[in-house]
């Protein structure tokens, strides 16, 4: 039975990653390398199933990879995955040949002018364009701006790009230049990397990596500047090369992290990347285990604290007010682990600096004495609630149900559940933090027989009765 039809017929709850994996020996790769282990659980008191996926794709049309826990592979089967995974690393050794051809033998000339097939996604010369004569080519003279010349992936379940405004892009530069840093780790910012690149060839102090999971990028970028990379597992495609590059770039001194996920991502993943980042970074130079990387970290403000909104030039929810976005700006903030203080906001949009804060906010988060804070997230003035004791978004009015604020109509019910554990029914935890969720053995893999045909027809008669009745209902009443 397939993952689909077991949560047709069963009605599983939820799915959520199971990072205390350090007992597997054998993690399955995928594509995109080393699988995520997910565990499945049920309303109906099953016990919970775990399963291997991809960690970039939530899309199974993208990568359909998938095994369940203890599942025996046959040889056959084992078989095409090795090509699979052979044919996948394909496209990025022939982006890197295309640099070394075009730029490899200029030796600091000017680069002359060349085309792009946005069929083909490849960088080709003038000579090459008969290849290329029915497929969609542009020129470009100046290549030093791939975000310029690629086109962004749109499939928000696979690797949806969205790109830094100009403005964004110069924050963020001066922000690393005030406080100090020379080298920038830039995990998924290519438009920031770009810029720094830019500048480096022009005599600017500032250096930088790119880790992407786009390796279009192998065509514009020395495999010094870059590494195909995947975030979601700290995976390095292609040969060792790219890992010992990352090595020794992380070795440097005044190294600091901006790294901008899909926000669709699982963010305790993307915090486990980061302390893998922290770890090498400890160990290559030789510091102390609680010493921590400074680093910048893009992610929508419901997810954490408020710092700074970051608005994108192709991006329909996460641009600021003038571009037509949100209501109320970007919701994409900044997390970091520097000094809020030091992270100067421009006070030509509006922010000022709070002395109590000790740090930059906007001019609708006024500072609460009683919550001893600007407690405000989205750009709206909060307003502190006395039975709450603390200082929640306006047109919310306290539940005494629910004991909390929460919108006007809301489901009671919902509220007073939401602290019941799904896993053994008690209250007070979830069930990420149930105590008996490792305390049972996972469930086995058995073959279960498939849904019989006829009661598949029986049932899709039903609905298609209800759904008649319901149109008629609906005809009568108007």
């Amino acid at each position: 039975m397939s993952p689909v039809q077991e949560a047709e017929t069963r009605g599983w709850h939820g799915v959520e990653v199971f990072l205390k994996n350090d007992s597997l020996v054998d993690v399955p790769k995928c594509p995109h390398g080393p699988m995520l282990l997910f565990e499945r659980f049920y309303h109906d008191g099953h016990p919970r199933r775990r399963f291997f996926a991809c960690s970039a794709a939530r899309d199974k049309k993208e990568c359909g990879f998938f095994q369940w826990e203890g599942e025996e592979i046959s040889e056959a089967r084992k078989d095409a995955h090795r090509q699979i995974l052979l044919t996948f690393g394909k496209p990025y050794s022939q982006a890197c040949d295309t640099y070394k051809k075009l730029f490899g033998s200029l030796d600091g000339k000017p680069r002359e002018h060349c085309l792009f097939c946005h069929s083909c996604n490849i960088l080709f010369t003038p000579e090459q364009e008969e290849k290329h004569q029915s497929h969609e080519c542009e020129y470009f003279e100046d290549l030093s701006r791939p975000t310029r010349i690629l086109r962004p992936r749109e499939n928000e379940k696979t690797q949806a790009q969205y790109f830094f405004s100009r403005n964004a892009t110069e924050f963020f530069l001066h922000l690393v230049k005030d406080c100090g840093f020379k080298n920038v780790l830039c995990v998924g910012t290519p438009r920031l990397h770009e810029e720094i690149q830019h500048q480096k060839s022009q005599g600017g102090s500032l250096d930088s990596l790119l880790l992407d999971i786009d390796h279009r990028y192998g065509q514009f970028f020395s495999s010094s500047a870059f590494c195909w990379y995947n975030m979601f597992n700290h995976f390095f495609f292609g040969v060792g090369a790219n890992e010992k590059t990352f090595e020794s770039f992380v070795a440097r001194e005044k190294l600091f992290i901006v790294m901008d996920p899909p926000f669709g991502g699982l963010a305790e993943v993307l915090a486990g990347t980061v302390k893998t980042i922290w770890n090498i970074w400890r160990k290559v130079n030789s510091f102390e285990i609680d010493k921590e990387l400074p680093i910048m970290w893009l992610f929508p403000y419901f997810m954490e604290s408020l710092i700074k909104a970051v608005d994108y030039d192709n991006h329909p929810h996460f641009k600021s007010k003038k571009q037509k976005g949100s209501k109320r700006g970007s919701p994409v903030r900044i997390f970091t682990n520097i000094k809020p203080g030091d992270v100067k906001l421009p006070a030509w949009e509006g922010y000022r600096f709070c002395e109590k804060c000790e740090r930059y906010v906007s001019p609708e988060n006024v500072h609460c004495v009683k919550c001893n804070g600007c407690m405000s997230k989205d750009g709206r003035q909060y307003v502190h609630c006395e039975l709450c004791r603390k200082c929640v978004k306006p047109g919310l009015k306290h539940c005494e149900t629910c004991g909390r604020c929460d919108a006007e109509g809301h489901s009671c019910e919902r509220s007073v559940d939401a602290g019941t554990c799904y896993m053994c029914g008690e209250l007070g935890h979830k069930r990420r933090n149930c105590p008996t969720r490792f305390s049972e053995p996972p469930r086995k893999r058995t073959k279960e027989k498939k849904p019989n045909k006829s009661s598949k027809t029986v049932a899709s008669k039903k609905k298609h009765t209800k759904e008649l009745s319901r149109k008629a209902k609906k005809k009568k009443i108007k």
